[in-house]
């Protein structure tokens, strides 16, 4: 997939397709069943991570596990250096491309706003990830809703990675080149 973004536009919406790179985060993860849930996280990590924080707020739902009350989130801010306590936890957030889109306005909207997003992304039959991520480019949770401004990502599946993993693995270099210039007439190979 290509390193720099796509626009496409649908309906006075413009999405764009791109790659996110990898980062580190120091971020609280754990059940969440209200929005508002988010607002005191953010303030504990901002409070721990103060002098380290070294872009916005992110919120990553997690739909590859079994959560029985609410939904798995994690909550972070990118970092310069790692931050461990008994709650926040430091790691490297992979990286990944992402079909995007950005949303304006309050959080009550942003699930509508996401749902057109994977509308979008399920008709150009670009195949999904299993943790969405949300980032707050103004805020979270400004004074006023409408000031908040938050960047979609629908995560989108590797399967060049997986399938380029898949073929060093189990070809020599000879077939492995043969399979993917034939693979290239009609689809691009961006991670082989």
């Amino acid at each position: 997939m290509p390193s720099r973004y796509v626009a496409m536009s649908d309906e006075a919406q413009s999405y764009e397709y791109k790659k996110i790179d990898e980062q580190i985060i120091a971020s609280i993860r754990k059940p969440l069943k209200k929005r508002i849930e988010l607002k005191e996280r953010f303030e504990k990590l901002r409070e721990v991570c103060v002098d380290h924080i070294c872009g916005p707020a992110i919120m990553i739902q997690h739909y590859d596990t079994n959560v029985e009350d609410g939904l798995d989130i994690e909550a972070g801010y990118p970092v310069k250096q790692d931050i461990e306590t008994e709650e926040i936890k430091t790691r490297p957030l992979e990286a990944l491309y992402a079909l995007t889109v950005i949303y304006r306005g309050p959080y009550e909207k942003l699930g509508e706003a996401f749902r057109k997003l994977h509308e979008y992304r399920s008709t150009r039959g670009l195949p999904t990830g299993l943790s969405p991520r949300e980032v707050y480019l103004m805020g979270p949770f400004m004074d006023d809703p409408e000031d908040n401004v938050t960047e979609l990502q629908a995560t989108l599946h590797d399967w060049d990675v997986r399938f380029c993993g898949s073929l060093e693995e189990f070809l020599e270099n000879e077939p492995r080149t043969e399979i993917l210039e034939g693979f290239g007439k009609n689809h691009t190979i961006y991670f082989c």
